[in-house]
């Protein structure tokens, strides 16, 4: 049986939240163990990231709610419903991060235009709102951070 438009929505709007839960973690390593030339403009490049990953995390967290849904609140079931993974704590190249900056973004943008989709699926205009909102910033941040590389 098909699930109904608004517990798919809040299902992937879960996972994205676990995906964010765990990129705050995965983010604020990278500010911590980046290494190279670039190092004082990509350290504040990535705080900057971690926090704004902190903001849609408690922006998912409360729509969830808002919607009637139980947002994930904690590691452990952010651990078990993530789709991405967590890094090592390792030092990481400045060029790495980089080039995982723009795989990552590009990523969380498709995620973000699939909940859209979910979204107007269930008539619900302000999750496609909130959700736009978050593809715009981060169409702009890919478009800085490539821009690294050009």
């Amino acid at each position: 049986m098909a699930q109904d438009p608004k517990s798919a929505l809040l299902e992937k709007m879960n996972v994205y939240l676990a995906n964010q839960q765990v990129n705050y973690f995965k983010t604020l390593s990278m500010h911590w163990y980046i290494k190279g030339k670039s190092f004082f403009v990509l350290h504040k490049k990535l705080e900057d990231m971690y926090l704004q990953s902190e903001e849609i995390v408690d922006g998912v967290a409360e729509r969830i709610i808002a919607l009637g849904g139980n947002p994930n609140a904690n590691m452990e079931g952010a651990l078990k419903l993530a789709t991405i993974k967590e890094r090592e704590n390792a030092p990481i190249k400045d060029d790495d991060v980089i080039r995982e900056l723009i795989e990552s973004i590009t990523w969380w943008i498709g995620q973000a235009q699939e909940i859209v989709e979910l979204a107007e699926q269930a008539g619900d205009g302000a999750t496609q709102d909130q959700f736009n909102e978050y593809i715009a910033d981060y169409q702009k941040q890919l478009w800085m951070i490539s821009s690294c590389v050009a």
